[in-house]
């Protein structure tokens, strides 16, 4: 874990199970993902959301023992394919097992521009206030 400095995911869906919904509203109907996914049971073990929240006590007794690198969740709060409260979910799951959570919305940023911004907030090159930076923005959480 030193030689890694942090761990950065961009606009992804973090809960397939809760993403489901959304899927079919697009299109993308239960049958194809199970198809891709190898069965819909399959899907709780490939969200890295639900793991975090079923495995809660291992992830708070890992960061407690192990200096862990933060963790950097960036999402447009405009991306259709994925809505950022898929990230927003997880920072809170992040956060409640005891991670170090940086979130970064870009404001009005769909997913084809959200890599190229996501390097241009890392390099410095946005300026300050064209994006939200915190460490939960569940509502109601103080953290």
């Amino acid at each position: 874990m030193k030689h890694i400095r942090n761990v950065s995911l961009v606009a992804g869906p973090y809960d397939l199970v809760s993403m489901l919904p959304h899927f079919e509203e697009r299109g993308l109907y239960r049958n194809v993902v199970a198809g891709i996914m190898g069965g819909l049971e399959r899907l709780p073990q490939m969200s890295p959301a639900v793991l975090v929240r079923e495995h809660q006590a291992l992830f708070r007794a890992v960061t407690a023992s192990v200096q862990c690198p933060p963790v950097y969740l960036f999402h447009g709060t405009s991306d259709t394919a994925v809505p950022f409260t898929s990230a927003v979910d997880f920072c809170s799951a992040l956060v409640d097992a005891g991670c170090v959570t940086v979130m970064i919305l870009k404001r009005c940023c769909s997913r084809p521009r959200q890599v190229r911004r996501v390097v241009q907030i890392i390099q410095g090159q946005v300026p300050y206030g064209s994006h939200y930076r915190g460490h939960c923005l569940r509502p109601g959480c103080d953290r």
